[in-house]
This record gives C-alpha cells, sequence and structure tokens, in this order.
C-alpha cells in the first residue's frame, strides 16, 4: 500500500448501425441511462451479434445487461506491455512507481463486456434499497446518477454477483483502460487537458478544501459527478480515471509484476489489501494514471470509492 489517498460535456450516443440483412433481430432494452441495446445473455459476442470480428473494439455499441440495466462495451482480447515505462515517470520521484515495475507483457486471451460507466447510486439500491453513499464535507454524493461510493471490497463483489457480472482483475482494468495506448491518461499526456475529459481533483476541489493536491486544470466539480458526463477512452468507456476509485478482483502485492503470468494474471493468492485503480474526484495527477497502483483494506469504505464490473460471454 502507499501514497494514502487525501480523504478516507455531454456525449451523444451514436445509434446503433443495423444489422446484415440475414442477422436476426434483437431484442432491445433501455439501459439505465435511457440509451437502447441489445439484451445480453450468455454466449454473446460481436461476431454473433452480426457486428463484425470479435478481435476489435466497437465504442459506439453495447449491450444492457438485463440485471441492472447498466451497459456494455466489448473488450477484445489482445496483448500489452502492463506498468509505466521510463517515459512516462516524473524523473525527480522514481519511488512513486516502484510497484507499477517491471514493465511486463500481458496477454488478455479472452474478450469479455465491461460496463461503460461506473455502478451507479441509483442501480446500487436496486439490489440494496437502503444504500446511501453519503456525503463528503457537506455536499452530498448520493445523487441518483452518481457512482455509487463508500463501499467497501465485499459490497462491490456481491453487487456483482447479484447482477451476474464481476470485478474485473487489475490486468483487465489497465488494459480496458489504456484502450490501445501507452498513453499517461485515457486522453494523452496532457494534465492541463484534464478538466475537459475527467473529473479529478482540480482548482475547484482546492479552491473548495484547501487541502487538496490538483491539476492545474477546471472541471468545475468539487465532488463525484453523474456518470457519462465527460468523453468516453477510445474504446467506449466512461470516466476511467477520476470520479470513483474502481474496486478491482485482485489482492495487491507490491512486486506482483516482477512474477505476474503473461496470460490473463488475476494477482496473487492472498493478501492484506485489495487493488483499486483509476482515481478519482479527489486525485492528482499522480494517482489518476492509466497505470497507477493503488490498494486498501477490502473492508474500508471512502466516498472517493466505487466499482465498475465485467462479463465474459461464457461467465454465467
Amino acid at each position: 500500500m502507499r501514497r494514502p489517498a487525501l480523504i478516507c460535456t455531454v456525449v451523444l450516443v451514436t445509434a446503433m448501425p443495423a444489422l446484415p440483412q440475414d442477422a436476426a433481430p434483437l431484442a432491445l432494452l433501455t439501459s439505465h441511462l435511457g440509451h437502447a441495446g441489445p439484451h445480453f445473455a450468455p454466449g454473446m459476442r460481436p461476431s454473433t451479434l452480426g457486428w463484425g470480428p470479435d478481435d476489435r473494439p466497437y465504442p459506439d455499441r453495447f449491450l444492457v445487461n438485463p440485471r441492472d440495466l447498466a451497459e456494455m462495451a466489448w473488450i477484445p482480447p489482445g496483448e500489452f506491455l502492463m506498468g509505466t515505462t521510463p517515459d512516462r515517470m516524473d524523473p525527480a520521484h522514481p519511488e512513486w512507481y516502484a510497484d507499477e515495475q517491471p514493465v511486463h507483457l500481458v496477454r488478455i486471451t479472452q474478450g469479455f463486456w465491461m460496463y461503460r460507466h461506473e455502478v451507479t447510486n441509483e442501480q446500487f439500491r436496486r439490489f440494496r434499497p437502503q444504500h446511501n453513499s453519503g456525503e463528503f464535507r457537506g455536499l452530498p454524493v448520493n445523487a441518483d446518477k452518481m457512482p455509487a461510493v463508500s463501499l467497501d471490497w465485499a459490497a462491490a463483489k456481491a453487487y456483482c454477483d447479484w447482477a451476474g457480472v464481476r470485478l474485473p482483475t487489475e490486468a483487465e482494468w489497465e488494459y480496458a483502460c489504456r484502450a490501445g495506448r501507452n498513453d499517461r491518461f485515457t486522453w494523452g499526456n496532457s494534465e492541463q487537458a484534464a478538466g475537459r475529459y475527467a473529473n479529478v481533483s482540480d482548482r475547484t476541489a482546492a479552491a473548495k478544501w484547501g487541502d487538496f493536491l490538483a491539476f492545474d486544470t477546471d472541471d468545475g466539480i468539487a465532488v463525484s459527478a453523474a456518470v457519462g458526463l465527460f468523453p468516453p477512452n477510445a474504446w467506449g468507456l466512461y470516466d476511467m480515471l477520476g470520479n470513483a476509485w474502481e474496486w478491482c478482483a485482485d489482492w495487491y502485492a507490491p512486486d506482483y509484476y516482477s512474477h505476474s503470468p503473461v496470460e490473463d494474471p488475476a494477482g496473487p493468492d492472498t493478501g492484506k489489501a485489495r487493488v483499486l485503480r483509476g482515481g478519482s474526484w479527489f486525485s492528482d495527477p499522480v494517482t489518476a494514471r492509466c497505470t497507477d497502483r493503488f490498494s486498501y483494506f477490502p473492508e474500508d469504505t471512502c466516498p472517493g470509492r466505487g466499482f465498475r464490473a465485467c462479463v465474459t460471454p461464457w461467465d454465467r
């Protein structure tokens, strides 16, 4: 565990292109955000839907999980170099990247569907009606479309079990976040551009709270924001950086990269802390990066920690 947390553009959806004339009609569902997409069923993947091959993303298309009405984007199988390369480090602070070394090849052998958004308060209350994400210093983070936070790891896993999905592994998460790129952030390498692409700690947060490290940018939001407010990454995933830290399935070990398997790494067999990824509304340029690793005790909660889910076509 390292770097303790500081505290415990509307995008239009592209219409679904027409299926080939010989494809069977797909049953459509309206998602929790009001967008219509095909109803997910086990075994579905792009090739069976008539979209095209399974080895490429479809950022403007999605399926809807009938259990919680989440929108799910296809993440194709592939490989990438996991970890932080020297050209993406601050040379004055190599210690910030110690657990992101060594850079190593990872192969994701099966494509999977990933939630396009963090699970919202509204969705989580379908599972646990009494859920309340609470507030931070008097500002609520419990609106329906905000990410569900103040959740421990077990609560996130319990929701996934109920919804017929699972938490992503740390490797799956970084692969999906990078979306085929090697940039510090989902939008590139500019810290100053962050306010246009992510809800992170910024001048608004620094002015409001006083004790926050911040990006030299401004998104105008002091705490969490409704999911999907900022542009998605190249594979159609929203808020992969900022808004809420996201629990992953893995136990955390600072030296795991030194002995991680190449294919589908799933983390250590045991541990004391679980992995969190992506940063949140209170994260600075060091922690709101595609490759940053953070961890916390699984029983701990915080108004900046939530999750998103995923499912392989054969998981159910």
